[in-house]
């Protein structure tokens, strides 16, 4: 199936062949439509400061009939990031920090982050994948304490 669509002209510099679409439909709430942009109009229109812009969307058991209404997300770029829940990140001064457990113990561990979204928080340095962090219990936590892993999420906490 081929979607047209367009984009505001603050995009033009970052749309391109290949990037990722998922699109939606109030007619399947439930289901996800994953296409490719195929292609890229030259022109901005000098109304409406947009360009347009297709995407082929797989369609193999033809749920989707010609004219339908669909909202997309455009996905401009996408990379690995290694990242823990915003509550485990702690602040003091100009140091942003937080306590994993190695051994049964506390560790006050020193992070860059960067980009935070829907509760979670990327770490650009400092800490290493799957490394437990600690969650809750934050307040009570210090460096060198001995510490117990509860649960099945693998969040640790301070003990009392």
């Amino acid at each position: 199936m081929i979607v047209e669509f367009a984009l505001p002209e603050t995009l033009f510099a970052e749309a391109r062949e290949g990037l990722r679409v998922t699109a939606t439909s109030a007619a399947f709430p439930d289901r996800l439509f994953e296409g490719r942009i195929a292609a890229v109009d030259t022109r901005i229109d000098p109304v409406s400061r947009a360009f347009r812009a297709r995407a082929v969307i797989p369609n193999p058991d033809r749920a989707l009939p010609a004219g339908m209404f669909m909202s997309l997300t455009l996905t401009l770029s996408e990379a690995e990031r290694l990242i823990v829940p915003e509550a485990a990140i702690l602040y003091q001064a100009a140091e942003v920090y937080v306590f994993t457990v190695t051994d049964g113990t506390a560790s006050r561990v020193t992070v860059t982050t960067g980009q935070r979204k829907e509760g979670v928080v990327a770490i650009e340095a400092g800490l290493e994948a799957g490394t437990p962090v600690i969650v809750r219990g934050l307040q009570r936590v210090r460096d060198g304490q001995a510490v117990t892993i509860l649960g099945d999420a693998g969040a640790a906490e301070g003990d009392s």
